[in-house]
């Protein structure tokens, strides 16, 4: 509860509204990570259907941009996100949030993932459940357990040292690992 209130107050003094409480794991992630949110995936496309290229305007518009699976680019013309699966490059002005990334992640603002592999470039970054340790390059980088940062404020809670500024790892998460299924291509 305390990571969320701190993370609640960094990402808001930056003008971003993120309720950490509300950040839920879908796709296939193994039990741990269901259990961090405390709920089970929602229905998500199967793993055999996959665009190559997906154009957002805002997380959910338009609505096919809200679940489902880009091997590829995702583009947001304002902002991106959605319950889905990108694994490739999702790059928007002001925020890039789907559910599950592997790969690169940017905007201007903030990036928030709730299973991420990969690197991560924007103001604020957010990581739920890092994958191969995520690399996050930001002024405010958070991620849950394991990762790479480097930043003005950079927190990773489930290590030795919880906060440190410029630059932060942890490579050992504290909980069991994660199983993380490939597309069917």
């Amino acid at each position: 509860m305390g990571k969320n209130i701190l993370l609640g107050i960094l990402v808001t003094m930056l003008g971003i509204v993120v309720d950490a409480d509300e950040v839920r794991v879908y796709g296939p992630i193994e039990a741990r990570v269901r259990s961090i949110a405390g709920e089970p995936p929602q229905d998500l496309p199967p793993l055999s259907e996959w665009s190559a290229f997906q154009l957002a305007i805002a997380p959910g518009f338009p609505p096919a941009t809200n679940n489902s699976n880009v091997n590829g680019l995702k583009l947001g013309l304002l902002a991106s996100g959605g319950k889905g699966r990108v694994w490739g490059t999702e790059i928007s002005v002001f925020s890039s949030s789907t559910d599950n990334v592997k790969g690169f992640q940017a905007s201007i603002l903030a990036n928030v993932a709730n299973f991420f592999e990969g690197v991560q470039a924007g103001l604020v970054n957010v990581v739920k459940v890092g994958g191969d340790l995520p690399f996050q390059f930001g002024l405010v980088n958070y991620a849950e357990e394991t990762g790479v940062q480097f930043g003005l404020v950079n927190i990773l809670p489930d290590s030795s040292l919880p906060f440190f500024p410029v630059f932060n790892m942890n490579a050992a998460p504290s909980k069991a690992t994660y199983i993380q299924t490939k597309p069917n291509r």
